[in-house]
């Protein structure tokens, strides 16, 4: 059994190390062969939606290219036209993203569900039509604002963060992730790399919010970043029990399946968990810094803090 489990990770490893020197590869610019490969992944994501579509039953339980669709929204990020997608996928695509909003999707929350902000905002209309005046698409700013407000009408409690190019919307203990750039709408972010240091002090600040963490973002010479956690106050020249210690331990080998550096200090006696991130913005494929990563460095810390204070009796 141990030995499969190595023969399966050394092929993990095998497979990044391929995925990354083709991710290079592709980067050398729009030659014939690259034309060429781009070409036969349209036409196998166009055969296999195809396929998938011709059993109804399939495609509503079980989408072959997975439950979030992504085939579907790598073709609508590519901007087809809606006569060119799979009707009935896009419909099912569209009632998970509006049962979503009406608070009917129990339990986990597909990652990364992709609509256009057009398509959004159809969906509200739906929802609550409010017979409101919306502007052109290319007046995004504006636009944006009417999603805002009209959100936070039909879901009175949704919390709102709102930033120049990227938005977050916090509802039913999700995020939706609004880029007014690509004109994208994302629910439950987690696998697609962060583009910018503003994106990643957004989630950072929605996170430490949710999770009542604090956090530091520490961006050193050369490039290097790291979040700095609060974990708690300790008292004054006491040192750490034994089991604390092996407890932290296995926290910190959790943590560094995220980051190729973490660790636990006490500074001025105060307990901090530092993680190395890489550069928002500047990911390579075998590293890439994601709303999925950041949320399980909060989430590790929290159940940590957790299992800490339940140790010491604080929640008794």
């Amino acid at each position: 059994m141990q030995e499969n489990i190595t023969v399966q990770d050394n092929k993990s490893k095998e497979d990044l190390q391929y995925i990354s020197k083709f991710s290079e590869y592709l980067k050398r610019g729009a030659t014939s062969k690259v034309l060429y490969l781009v070409k036969e992944l349209l036409t196998h994501i166009t055969q296999v939606c195809v396929e998938c579509e011709s059993d109804r039953i399939r495609c509503m339980l079980r989408p072959m290219c997975g439950k979030s669709r992504p085939y579907l929204s790598i073709r609508l990020e590519l901007g087809y036209r809606i006569e060119e997608l799979p009707q009935f996928c896009l419909q099912q695509h569209l009632n998970y993203f509006r049962n979503f909003l009406k608070g009917k999707v129990k339990g986990s929350v597909f990652k990364d569900v992709k609509i256009t902000i057009s398509q959004l905002l159809m969906l509200l209309d739906d929802i609550k039509p409010l017979s409101i005046y919306i502007p052109p698409i290319d007046q995004s700013e504006e636009i944006f604002k009417i999603i805002l407000n009209i959100v936070k009408k039909i879901i009175p409690e949704a919390e709102i963060y709102h930033g120049n190019i990227h938005s977050y919307i916090s509802v039913f203990g999700s995020l939706i992730h609004i880029d007014l750039k690509s004109g994208m709408v994302n629910l439950n972010p987690s696998d697609e790399p962060l583009t910018s240091p503003d994106e990643l002090k957004t989630l950072v600040e929605i996170y430490s919010k949710i999770y009542n963490i604090k956090v530091e973002i520490i961006e050193e010479m050369y490039g290097f970043w790291y979040l700095d956690f609060f974990v708690k106050k300790l008292e004054p020249g006491k040192a750490l029990e034994k089991e604390e210690m092996d407890t932290l331990r296995v926290f910190r080998k959790k943590l560094e399946e995220y980051s190729n550096y973490a660790t636990f200090s006490i500074i001025e006696d105060e307990l901090h968990c530092i993680v190395d991130i890489p550069t928002p913005g500047k990911n390579d494929v075998s590293r890439m810094l994601t709303p999925g990563v950041i949320h399980a460095f909060f989430k590790i810390i929290a159940d940590y803090t957790r299992i800490s204070k339940e140790e010491s009796g604080e929640n008794n």
